[in-house]
């Protein structure tokens, strides 16, 4: 591909490109390549299958469809919206998509979250989607992205919105399991998971994911891959964490060529006294209440609010949606993510906590909104504050 013919190329908002090329193809390769492997919604018909009323009966446990080496999301589709992921991207916008000055970061306290209390619960935010916790005296780790830029592209950046992130790969002791929730770039991320190679007992993966690990030096012995339903056992100090892989709906891809040929999952956690929910990234569907039936009530549901659009509504939830799916989890306490950290979409930044947070409170929803690397016991009286407020930058 010869890019010589690039006349100007231009960044906004960090992260809506605009490429003027005398070749309108090249410009197109280039721009499907990195969204599509990202966040727009592809153009297949990945959600147009006939479903069977007892499969979307609560008590029902939906499966994947896998079809020529893809895999096909088994719910049945949205309505139709005019608006495309193209108009999206080329529409202009008014949205403020990166705060003004850099968000705040604890650099976490390892020290108070991997603690002696091996019965409790204990977890950090570490902005976006990544999340540590203690969980029952395991050391797990969920979707670790901690780069301060995860464009695959030197010439595009996708800059944290913290100065930078909260914790070193270096600084962290033996995980007992890191579990990845699908291969997008915003949730699989090459330097973070080498750094992670010699720390980490075994890598829960979904179908197809493990492929990327064992290329970038992850021991065969170390990858456990797994489909919707399929549960497994984590053993420390003689206490056993079961985790169950659950369905998502969502897609998967790094690129054009990869689109949808590995799965996207959803986790559950459960030990002795909690249980803890993880989305990854999902839209809704019938899903979430199927799995409130089979494993819920949860202490806990740590859940996707942003970085949606009407143009990908069946890749992702809407904030009124993460409290409904929250709901249908029959779950306690409500911590949603996959904001605050990268811009994704094009709406202003702080507008997914924003209308999560007002949902919650009407649906007496109880809802935690730790700053990135504070470290939050769950307790009945768990509290945390609106600390975005004060960085919005009208």
């Amino acid at each position: 591909m010869n890019f010589q013919n690039i006349a100007s190329i231009q960044q906004k908002n960090n992260m809506f490109i605009w490429i003027k090329v005398s070749k309108k193809n090249v410009f197109i390769l280039l721009f499907v390549f990195l969204f599509g492997g990202c966040m727009i919604r592809p153009g297949l018909p990945f959600d147009r299958l006939e479903i069977s009323r007892e499969q979307m009966e609560i008590s029902s446990k939906i499966t994947p469809i896998y079809i020529n080496g893809r895999y096909q999301n088994p719910f049945p589709p949205d309505e139709k919206s005019d608006t495309t992921p193209f108009k999206v991207h080329f529409s202009k916008n008014k949205a403020i998509t990166r705060p003004a000055e850099h968000l705040p970061a604890y650099q976490v306290d390892l020290f108070n979250l991997f603690n002696e209390d091996h019965h409790s619960f204990y977890i950090s935010w570490l902005g976006h989607s990544t999340i540590i916790m203690q969980f029952e005296g395991k050391k797990i780790l969920i979707d670790p992205v901690l780069v301060n830029n995860i464009s695959p592209f030197p010439l595009i950046k996708i800059k944290r919105y913290q100065a930078t992130a909260p914790l070193k790969t270096d600084d962290l002791p033996i995980i007992d399991a890191v579990f990845i929730s699908h291969n997008h770039y915003d949730h699989l991320d090459k330097q973070t998971i080498k750094k992670l190679k010699d720390k980490t007992h075994i890598f829960i993966v979904p179908e197809g994911v493990g492929k990327y690990l064992k290329k970038w030096g992850i021991e065969k012995s170390k990858i456990k891959e797994v489909s919707w339903w399929d549960e497994g056992e984590i053993y420390s100090d003689q206490k056993k964490m079961t985790f169950v892989c659950t369905p998502a709906r969502h897609f998967s891809g790094r690129g054009i060529y990869s689109i949808n040929n590995s799965l996207w999952a959803s986790f559950v956690f459960i030990g002795e006294n909690n249980r803890v929910f993880y989305s990854g990234d999902s839209s809704y569907n019938y899903h979430f209440k199927q799995i409130g039936h089979h494993y819920g009530p949860f202490n806990l549901s740590i859940m996707e609010c942003g970085q949606y659009n009407e143009a990908w509504s069946e890749s992702h939830l809407f904030p009124e949606e993460t409290v409904r799916a929250h709901i249908d989890l029959k779950s306690d306490f409500l911590l949603p993510v996959h904001w605050g950290s990268f811009t994704l979409s094009k709406h202003d930044w702080w507008e997914p906590i924003e209308r999560v947070s007002k949902v919650a409170i009407k649906k007496n929803v109880n809802i935690i909104t730790p700053k990135v690397g504070e470290v939050i016991y769950l307790k009945k009286n768990t509290y945390t504050t609106e600390w975005w407020k004060d960085f919005i930058n009208d």
